[in-house]
C-alpha cells in the first residue's frame, strides 16, 4: 500500500520544476512503469496546485483504493475541486458517486448537477 500524502507546499519543492502537463506524462509514466509511490506524489502536487486533470486521477485513485487505502470522501472532494475548473471528466466521475450512492446516500439531485453528464452518459 503505497502513502496518499496529503501535500503542503514544502513536501512537493522537489515537484515545482517543469510545467503541469509535462509533470503529469511523468506521473502516468511512473505508474506504468511500476514507480507507484512517483506517480502518486507528482499526481498528489499537480492535485494541491489546482491541475484538474490531476485532481481528477487522484480522485480515482482514492475512490478505488487503488495503491492506497480507500477514500471516497477524499475522492469527492477532489472532484469537487476539478468540477471548480470546469473539467468534465470530473462532473462525470462526482456525478457517479452520487448517483450510485459510492460513500455517500445516493441523491439523484446531486447526480444531475452541472449538465447532467452522469445520467445523460450513462442510464
Amino acid at each position: 500500500m503505497y502513502e496518499l500524502k496529503a501535500g503542503d507546499d514544502t513536501s512537493f519543492r522537489a515537484y515545482s520544476i517543469g510545467d503541469n502537463e509535462e509533470l503529469y506524462v511523468r506521473a502516468e509514466r511512473a505508474f506504468a512503469t511500476g514507480e507507484f509511490q512517483e506517480g502518486i506524489d507528482l499526481f498528489a502536487y499537480l492535485a494541491h496546485v489546482g491541475d484538474p486533470k490531476a485532481q481528477t486521477r487522484l480522485g480515482a485513485i482514492a475512490e478505488a483504493g487503488q495503491l492506497v487505502k480507500k477514500d471516497t470522501k477524499h475522492a469527492r472532494a477532489l472532484y469537487q475541486a476539478a468540477v471548480d475548473h470546469d473539467f468534465a471528466e470530473a462532473q462525470l466521475a462526482l456525478a457517479r458517486t452520487y448517483y450510485k450512492g459510492i460513500g455517500v446516500a445516493k441523491d439523484l439531485a446531486r447526480a444531475a448537477c452541472g449538465n447532467c453528464l452522469y445520467l445523460i452518459v450513462c442510464r
